[in-house]
């Protein structure tokens, strides 16, 4: 997918990415204004990522990723705390829709001579070695998942686990405005085997909302992940541990629920900023050439709303796993 390793540009475009779901009538009980439909319906996505870079000096490069995407998911994605579809977004259009999803410039520093093995699978970088150890700093606009709980197994929603808590940790509020993308800054060193990563992030102005909070000073996330990597039997394996905290303009729990039962329509003037922490790990282990295994875990206080909800963060791939 990327340019060759001497040249100074990259261009590669990901296939067009389709997702169906449909949904047979359902008795519920109750329903508002954020349930899940009762009636029979049918709902599908498109999506395509244009991966373009350059360049700049010695081991530095700026990446951008135009996207285009259309369709809404089932009840316009909501009703299901765990939405079948990670490629569903509650800003869907019925027409296509092109936007920047990611656009930032990459510096890596190298600690080795030696080359790590294999090539490395980001089709968002340039073809060619890197060393086994290095420290790669990245700033502009990107995805927390492109550096947050990978997995192997189930990471892509195009290729892998559809649900949005099999490809990502649930419970863990990874800072992301309504298309799943934010502005931000990470650090990596890794050396092969071992690898240590955190990131300061902006977070989203309002749950679902496309604008970014630019009070910077009292909205903000913070993460940290440690990865350890084995051979088991001549399988390779990888433990990642994780976590955080998030400052969200949101509204506890126990006040929200207050104003429901006291029929106060309005909660805005209940926010405020509060912090949330959060941890989680992920699990892969190869078993087979074919066959692997994962687990996933993620926490958090459950005091407050999640300040920026699961969604889709799409990542293009140079080939499903």
């Amino acid at each position: 997918m990327a340019g060759p390793a001497g040249g100074r540009g990259l261009a590669a475009a990901r296939p067009v990415h389709r997702r169906a779901a449909g949904q047979c009538p359902l008795p519920l009980p109750y329903q508002g204004e954020s349930s899940l439909s009762p009636k029979q319906s049918f709902a599908n996505t498109q999506s395509l990522d244009i991966v373009l870079g350059r360049r700049l000096w010695n081991n530095a490069e700026v990446i951008a990723v135009p996207s285009l995407t259309r369709g809404f998911g089932l009840s316009n994605a909501r009703g299901a705390a765990a939405f079948p579809n990670n490629e569903a977004f509650r800003v869907g259009t019925t027409d296509p829709y092109a936007f920047m999803s990611r656009l930032f410039v990459r510096q890596t520093i190298d600690l080795s001579a030696d080359a790590a093995p294999g090539a490395d699978p980001d089709p968002m970088r340039f073809a060619g070695p890197l060393a086994r150890e290095r420290i790669t700093i990245t700033l502009g606009k990107v995805s927390t998942w492109d550096f947050f709980d990978d997995n192997r197994y189930a990471h892509d929603a195009r290729s892998q686990f559809l649900n949005w808590a099999l490809v990502g940790a649930g419970a863990v509020d990874f800072a992301a405005d309504a298309r799943g993308f934010t502005n931000g800054a990470v650090l990596e060193w890794e050396n092969g085997r071992n690898a240590v990563r955190t990131g300061a992030f902006m977070v989203a102005r309002n749950v679902n909302g496309l604008s970014l909070d630019t009070s910077i000073g009292r909205a903000w996330q913070w993460l940290a992940q440690v990865e350890q990597a084995w051979s088991l039997r001549q399988r390779p394996g990888v433990l990642r541990v994780f976590g955080g905290l998030s400052r969200t303009r949101s509204v506890t729990w126990n006040r929200l629920t207050s104003a429901v039962e006291d029929g106060l329509g309005d909660t805005e003037a209940l926010r405020g900023y509060r912090t949330k922490g959060m941890v989680g790990f992920n699990l892969e282990q190869e078993v087979t050439d074919s066959l692997g295994v994962f687990a996933r875990f993620g926490w958090n206080d459950g005091r407050a709303q999640n300040g920026c909800s699961p969604k889709w963060t799409g990542r293009p791939r140079a080939a499903s796993r």
